[in-house]
């Protein structure tokens, strides 16, 4: 169909116009609904998977998180699904590829997608129906919201206050970027509701009312206020028929809730905060302009460029400045363009950094603007950085979230703030528009003169760590909640215990779910295909596959004999490789030439056991770029001479990177706890997990911080990292191409058929303690891990359905709805041989170890019904069966096959999943599960662990 052709369409909307995206085999519709003015935006698309979401503008005007607690809240129950907890009953009744809901700060959208047509339009009735007729019962704001719960300890009551979000905001702002983040904008957005947390802050949710829930979604959840977005090749009638009957057609006409813009300072501005931080820990400087509307495409595409050309790589002049500053550790990981709200901001920074030296820091920076105000800056920074655009622009996701739902969500903010979704989408004639302008030499600096220097309205926030902040909170909060309790009647207490026991019935209730839809057994493929290599031979696999006109390239080696000191640095040293500069380059020319001709380029390890023994570890180092097919050649040569001749004589290059490394992997134990925790119990049983614990987990930091500490006083590291790289080199490698067409592709000299044989020997890691890791934290992160099988043993589907049906059958009630925590679950990992409890963002510490504990006791003496049954295997099918773009499934098939993992065990593996019993489960669970032998391991904060009374051996992190 051409753009000017009327799509067929529902009556009850209007067609507005249409736009056909050749880049992306797109064409996007837009419409709006006669009676109500919802706007609804389809891309047609012949792609196996659909994809729908729902938006609402939100605007709150303060902390409580009104907007967050109602997306929580509204997916509890509907008119038409009157049962508890609809959203996650149905990712089990579902073969969903991607079930979410998300708040952000002026946006709260409700995302799905499948590739069952069924159940596709069986998610969008649930969604309509929870968003505009939602119950919001009381009982349900207790529970996701906020409330208070008296206990009995040692014969003493104790008041504590609880909620899934409330604790879910207490571990997120426990992350420093998270808390940043907040305190910058609320600075830079003094009047408007950026100013606001609209996750909500601890201290103000309780603020919240149910009165006050349930007028916001009056005034925010209406047609009017609604953004639809729909992706695939259903018919537009259809869907937009589905949308009006069950919805649309129910309302009067509203009118749409904007924002207002930002009021302008008449001067920069400078303001302080302190934030929660170890003993150790310095401070942070950000600087932050507020720019112009981001729907004003000529102008959002010119501070991306500009963004690109000042930040992109290390080769970025203020980059650059950042990376090699003597004042701090690092840049800021909040550096960049926001251009997802109203008005874009950009913004940099140090971390590591004395609030002392903060002015000394905004001067050079101001100086080092006005420099390049001055003097321009390199062309082929601009080049690089719109070539960079262009792959951006061709590249097919669907990796990380659906390719449909990818282009939705990219596009939506456009359509939130009164935009055209499909300009973000259509960038062509923008990117050749820019192509001129660049031309001009002083087009750079003048985006720079006006919109960085001559800008008013720019930010310097300082913050200054605070090592007692943290424990000075929790005493607040313990004191506040003793204060409530002794202040209180009776009555009010008699209140707090009868809504308690009244939430706790509501949350044991069974509840009859048949009217929920529901896709069966029936609607699974027998088979799913995996890609095959269309060339294999002579250490070249080749593959071809939708790119676009992109080539993927990785160069493959099995991993040396290591020291034990070398294997721990490993991930360190594969970091560095196109980071530092190679033989007869700098890195500064190096990082240039990969951004002039491919995406840059990146190293990594790889490692796991063989799918048929665990005691087989195998691992790899992966050299990968993409490119454009004109420049393979070009980035052959840079991936060779990367893996070869990188140069380790960069000293104060090494010491930033190492720098950088740490202070982020320090800053993601906030985010990741119960990754962690399971890393370090699961360390107990395999060889692999051990690995995977020193490389990724708990073990990584002290290996690093002994380089970094290293690197400060000799040369020791320099000539390890050299002679590590000297081994490496020597190994065979093997050349993954993934072109668009098999006549493209282009084998490199010197690939070996031998690459793949690799066996590690690690015999001499040790496995980990019990014990509780301490960290900068409010919440914690609990694991419970048992010795699992490989992926190829017959109990292996077994343990992987039962997994599921624990924690949809018990644990996602016991820890996250009565518990308090964010989530929490089990699963088995058949690449370490490992059977993992956790919980994240928990309230609780002993309690949820004992539900660990009962839920093993349940599964063994109550029924497992045939329901429970297929609802676990339609979860474990639809994440093995969930689409990825058409270079990552090539990835993922070479992957796996050298670990053992062919299509044929993976074919054997889905056909255990879907024949598994409930006798098997029971079967697995008594030979596997049993309680003593399972290890311990916790994430949490030392006021929290000291609190609790365990008494496991704790070790400080952070």
């Amino acid at each position: 169909m051409k753009s000017q052709e009327l799509p067929e369409h529902n009556p009850a909307f209007e067609w507005k116009a249409s736009r056909d995206i050749s880049g992306l085999d797109v064409r996007i519709d837009t419409f709006r609904h006669k009676a109500t003015g919802a706007e609804h935006y389809h891309l047609s698309a012949d792609h196996p998977e659909s994809a729908f979401l729902v938006a609402f503008r939100t605007q709150p005007q303060d902390s409580t998180g009104v907007a967050h607690i109602l997306e929580h809240t509204v997916l509890c129950g509907s008119q038409r699904y009157p049962v508890r907890d609809p959203f996650f009953l149905m990712t089990r009744r579902s073969l969903n590829s991607y079930m979410n809901a998300l708040t952000s700060s002026d946006w709260t959208a409700y995302p799905f997608a499948s590739c069952n047509q069924k159940d596709f339009y069986n998610l969008m009735d649930v969604y309509l129906d929870s968003v505009f007729f939602p119950l919001l019962d009381p009982l349900d704001f207790a529970q996701e919201g906020h409330r208070l719960e008296l206990d009995d300890e040692d014969g003493k009551q104790v008041l504590q206050r609880q909620g899934v979000v409330f604790n879910e905001m207490k571990g997120a702002l426990s992350n420093s970027n998270s808390y940043l983040w907040q305190k910058l904008r609320h600075h830079l957005f003094p009047t408007t509701t950026y100013h606001y947390s609209s996750g909500g802050n601890p201290e103000q949710i309780p603020e919240l009312t149910y009165q006050g829930l349930k007028e916001f979604h009056q005034s925010h959840y209406h047609p009017g206020n609604a953004i639809f977005m729909t992706f695939g090749k259903e018919p537009i009638t259809e869907i937009q028929s589905k949308i009006n009957d069950q919805a649309l057609k129910h309302f009067p006409a509203a009118a749409a809730v904007h924002g207002k813009l930002e009021q302008r300072f008449d001067k920069p501005q400078i303001a302080k905060e302190s934030f929660p931080a170890s003993d150790d820990e310095k401070g942070h400087v950000l600087v932050s302009w507020l720019l112009g509307e981001s729907t004003d495409l000529e102008l959002s595409m010119k501070m991306q460029l500009l963004a690109g050309v000042l930040l992109d790589n290390s080769a970025s002049p203020l980059m650059n400045f950042l990376e090699s500053h003597s004042l701090g550790d690092a840049p800021s990981p909040l550096c960049g363009l926001e251009d997802s709200s109203r008005e874009m901001s950009f913004v940099c920074g140090l971390e590591g950094i004395d609030a002392a030296d903060a002015a000394a820091f905004e001067a050079e920076l101001l100086a080092l603007l006005n420099q390049l105000a001055t003097d321009g800056v390199d062309q082929q920074l601009v080049d690089n950085l719109l070539h960079q655009v262009e792959l951006q622009v061709r590249e097919t996701g669907g990796d990380s979230m659906p390719y449909g739902l990818q282009l939705m969500m990219s596009s939506m903010s456009a359509a939130i703030h009164g935009g055209d979704p499909a300009d973000l989408l259509d960038l062509q004639a923008a990117l050749d528009h820019l192509r001129k302008e660049v031309k001009d030499p002083q087009f750079i600096p003048s985006l720079i003169q006006q919109h960085l220097l001559d800008n008013p309205h720019r930010l310097r926030l300082d913050v200054v760590p605070d090592a007692q902040m943290r424990s000075q909170e929790q005493q607040q909060e313990t004191d506040q909640m003793q204060q409530l309790l002794q202040n209180m009647t009776e009555q009010e207490k008699q209140h707090i215990q009868q809504q308690s026991e009244a939430l706790q019935e509501r949350q044991a209730e069974d509840g009859d779910v048949s009217c929920l839809p529901s896709v069966g057994r029936q609607d699974i493929s027998a088979e799913q295909p995996y890609p095959q290599p269309d060339k294999n031979s002579n250490g070249f696999i080749g593959f071809a596959a939708g790119t676009n006109g992109l080539v993927y390239q990785q160069l493959i080696s099995p991993m040396p004999k290591l020291d034990q000191q070398s294997l721990a640095a490993l991930p360190y040293y594969s970091a560095c490789l196109g980071e530092l500069g190679i033989a007869g380059t700098d890195y500064l020319d190096l990082q240039k030439q990969l951004f002039s001709h491919c995406g840059g380029l990146y190293c990594w390890t790889k490692s796991g056991a063989q799918a048929d023994n665990l005691d087989h570890a195998s691992g790899y180092m992966v050299v990968a770029a993409k490119s454009l097919s004109e420049n393979v050649q070009l980035t052959q040569e840079l991936l060779l001479n990367v893996r070869n001749t990188t140069r380790f004589d960069e000293l104060p290059r090494l010491q930033e990177l190492m720098t950088q490394m740490r202070v982020r992997r320090e800053q993601s134990l906030n985010s990741s706890g119960h990754m962690y925790a399971m890393s370090a119990a699961a360390a107990n049983f395999s060889s692999t997990a051990r690995l995977n614990h020193l490389w990724h987990g708990l073990g990584s930091l002290q290996p690093l911080r002994d380089i970094c500490d290293s690197l400060d006083g000799d040369q020791q590291w320099q000539q390890k990292f050299q002679q590590m790289h000297q081994k490496i080199s020597d190994q065979p490698f093997g050349h993954l191409q993934i072109s668009h067409d098999a006549s493209e592709f282009a084998p490199i000299a010197g690939a070996s058929d031998q690459f793949d044989q690799s066996k590690l020997d690690l015999s001499m890691l040790q496995p980990v303690e019990a014990k509780a890791w301490l960290i900068n934290s409010s919440v914690s992160y609990c694991a419970k891990v048992y010795r699992g099988v490989a992926s190829a043993h017959p109990d292996a589907p077994a343990l992987t359905i039962l997994a599921q049906v624990m924690k949809n059958g018990f644990l996602h009630g016991a820890i996250r709805e009565q518990g308090g925590a964010y989530g929490g679950g089990a699963n088995h990992n058949g690449w370490q041989g490992s059977f993992s409890f956790y919980s994240y963002r928990d309230p609780r510490l002993q309690e949820t170890l004992d539900d660990f504990d009962r839920s093993i006791d349940w599964v063994l003496t109550q029924p497992i019904s045939q329901q429970m049954l297929d609802e676990a295997v339609l979860s474990v099918i639809s994440q093995l069966d969930r689409p990825g773009s058409p270079a990552g499934e090539c990835k993922q098939s070479f992957s796996g096959e050298l670990f053992g993992r062919r299509a044929a065990h993976r074919s054997r593996f889905r056909h255990g999943i879907l024949n598994v019993t409930a006798e098997a489960l029971k079967t697995v669970a008594a030979k596997y599960l049993k309680p003593e032998q399972g290890i311990v391991s916790i994430v949490t904060g030392e006021a929290v662990y000291q609190a609790s009374g365990l008494e496991y051996s704790s070790q400080k992190v952070l």
